[in-house]
């Protein structure tokens, strides 16, 4: 293949691109405001969960147990009611999403030494606040039954039958941001790379130009070429940015090899470049490179382990999900920065990430220069 004439069309579109900012601006401002936005605002750490209090005993070790709920961050006691129906009917209104139901007998079934029940009411709406209101409420009552073990064993030293020490490992805060951030860097590219990829061809057909640039000496390998190169250098920039966000914005320090991640990058670069070359060859304007690009993006969200976990999915979604590129890079983006995985750990990504680009980035290649013929 020949790449006659590829200097005077980089030339071209470097020139096109600094006399059209918008260009830039479309390239870079959205996925900037998307890593901002999804990374402050996509947060699963469930805390301060509205809860109303119906305290029938009233007396020391009541307003203990409550003030455990409340301490764990979890619970933040709105109100006290004075009856079950109040309860209720607070819950049912959506003025809480928690009811604490304590009985009147609750001090002296402690200092007997019996099962004290406790009724922690949760609105199950929202499955995912329900159930981390469920695991902390669980935990609260285990801790007390600890502490009434301990107490009647008379010694603060009594072995507990099963002694389990959990140790969260490269991410021990459990932070959100930790886990969302890189796989939308993962996202940004993908949909700015591809809809300017798409839309550099179609725009160029649509206003008749790319008809005047293959009657021109160049080849078809160096038009391609041409047209490409900068905008792999623009995600390049990009990604640097959005490093540099999530390292000085969101505190995540990349644990790997800077040069691995973005040697890697390069990679996902070239496959997604393939799907909007694919997109550009299919597309008749603008409006339907659009449509096109988002059609591609929304399965890579749902299905590459963005937001949910894979293995949680049915087994045909699970399968789907082996076929886009980004399930790909968000294992290598996580792996890299949160784990510090080296190029041998991560080979059951790179490898299919690999070969899923060079077979996109092949077929775009050709088919593209088949419309040009």
């Amino acid at each position: 293949m020949r790449a006659y004439g590829v200097s005077a069309i980089l030339y071209k579109e470097f020139l096109h691109m600094a006399r059209d900012p918008y260009t830039i601006v479309f390239a870079m401002l959205p996925p900037i405001v998307q890593v901002i936005a999804f990374g402050f605002a996509i947060d699963t750490d469930v805390r301060n969960l509205s809860t109303v209090v119906y305290d029938q005993d009233g007396r020391q070790a009541s307003r203990e147990i409550t003030m455990m709920f409340e301490n764990t961050g979890v619970f933040r006691i709105q109100n006290y009611v004075s009856s079950h129906v109040e309860l209720i009917r607070t819950l049912i209104e959506g003025r809480a999403v928690v009811g604490i139901a304590i009985p009147p007998d609750y001090t002296d079934k402690r200092k007997l030494g019996e099962s004290a029940p406790l009724e922690v009411l949760v609105d199950g709406s929202n499955n995912t606040i329900a159930l981390q209101a469920m695991s902390t409420a669980k935990s609260i009552g285990l801790q007390s039954a600890l502490t009434r073990f301990t107490e009647i064993t008379n010694s603060p030293n009594s072995a507990l039958p099963i002694d389990i020490r959990p140790r969260v490992l490269f991410n021990p805060d459990l932070l959100s941001p930790d886990f969302f951030v890189p796989g939308i860097i993962g996202v940004a590219l993908q949909l700015s790379l591809t809809m300017l990829v798409a839309f550099a061809i179609v725009r160029e057909r649509e206003i008749g130009t790319l008809e005047q640039l293959m009657v021109s000496p160049a080849t078809r390998f160096a038009l391609l070429l041409g047209k490409l190169i900068p905008y792999v250098v623009l995600a390049f920039f990009e990604m640097v940015i959005l490093i540099m966000i999530m390292c000085c914005m969101f505190n995540i320090q990349i644990q790997g090899s800077v040069i691995l991640l973005f040697a890697l990058s390069s990679i996902f670069a070239f496959a997604v470049i393939g799907i909007g070359l694919l997109i550009s060859t299919a597309a008749a304007n603008q409006i339907q490179a659009t449509q096109m690009a988002i059609a591609t993006l929304l399965p890579s969200i749902f299905f590459s382990g963005f937001i949910y976990p894979r293995e949680t999915m049915p087994g045909f979604f699970y399968g789907l999900s082996y076929l886009l590129p980004l399930t790909y890079f968000i294992d290598i983006l996580r792996g890299i920065v949160l784990r510090g995985a080296q190029f041998q750990n991560l080979f059951q990504s790179v490898f299919p990430l690999s070969a899923m680009a060079l077979l996109l980035f092949s077929i775009s290649v050709i088919k593209f220069r088949k419309r040009l013929d």
